[in-house]
């Protein structure tokens, strides 16, 4: 049987769970794959989790002061979310998007605050790219977000530094509807100098979107983890530039492994050709793995290949 409700109830034991010492989404969702209905109170919690022991040996069913604790902390971050205008919601909540559904290892809640339309839109590509973007592709990130802005998609980033500012920038200049996933709870705005583009975000019917709970800060494994996401929520992926290495490429290897179209920027200057922040970019379109943005047929040409998905 699969889960079929969608309430405030099942929610709260789903955070019960995300906060218990080690267990996982996967482990998370083998217990609850059998279940239909609504869970009244921790003891059917319990039997829940001794009768997902039986499905996967590896599931052990924590001591009841353990599973109490956490049942707490799963309370006191739905009051601290609602006061924070955070709302959580489950992967068996309608309303939880069909687009993360299809990914491997799906997130088992979304954290979102704002517009919760944004990531409901049909039309969102994911604008993407290094930290430190040579002068030209920071431009170009813009100008590519306003493109696609004014065609009516919805930009999707991870408010990082560089090329994910440019993107979440040219959309808002253009009116957009843009999307932040982020790598820590939603009351920690990361990097710190990106709070007023946050708040922007949030004031133009945009959204922030985390599957961490608030009071999370930012940790190494959560940036790859969220990238996922980025491509996940998106019909296809735009790499402004890259190195051969860094966070853009976990992007990129999630986005093959969804089968999303992917796109690198290319043309660039002949006075940036060497330089290491773009060598990785090319390499993907060298290597047919990604298509070469360069002109406005390209655009129009990829925009092709994202409304046949």
């Amino acid at each position: 049987m699969s889960i079929t409700i969608s309430n405030k109830m099942n929610t709260k034991y789903l955070l019960t769970l995300l906060n218990v010492p080690s267990f996982g989404r996967k482990s998370i969702k083998t217990v609850f794959e059998r279940f239909s209905g609504s869970l009244s109170d921790l003891e059917d919690l319990n039997e829940l989790l001794k009768n997902g022991s039986k499905l996967n040996t590896q599931i052990k069913v924590p001591a009841k002061d353990v599973l109490q604790r956490a049942y707490d902390t799963a309370l006191t971050i739905m009051d601290k979310s609602d006061q924070n205008g955070i709302q959580i919601i489950s992967c068996y909540d309608d309303l939880f998007p069909n687009e993360l559904h299809q990914i491997p290892d799906s997130p088992i809640v979304l954290h979102v605050k704002g517009n919760l339309s944004a990531i409901e839109q049909n039309e969102r590509v994911a604008i993407i790219g290094t930290r430190e973007p040579t002068e030209w592709g920071e431009r170009a990130g813009k100008r590519i977000a306003q493109i696609f802005t004014e065609r009516g998609y919805a930009v999707v980033s991870g408010l990082a530094k560089g090329c994910d500012t440019s993107a979440h920038i040219g959309c808002l200049e253009r009116n957009g509807t843009t999307v932040a996933v982020m790598a820590s709870g939603l009351d920690h705005i990361y990097p710190s100098d990106n709070k007023e583009l946050a708040s922007n975000i949030l004031q133009n019917n945009g959204c922030l979107v985390s599957e961490y709970q608030i009071g999370l800060r930012p940790q190494r494994n959560y940036f790859t983890e969220r990238d996922r996401i980025q491509s996940g929520l998106s019909k296809g992926v735009i790499v402004v530039e890259t190195g051969y290495k860094g966070g853009t490429m976990h992007t990129v290897k999630f986005a093959i492994e969804q089968s999303k179209r992917l796109a690198c920027i290319v043309g660039h200057p002949e006075k940036y050709s060497k330089s290491d922040k773009i060598k990785g970019g090319y390499s993907l379109v060298n290597r047919q793995v990604a298509f070469g943005i360069g002109n406005p047929n390209d655009i129009d040409f990829f925009m092709t290949l994202l409304s046949s998905k």
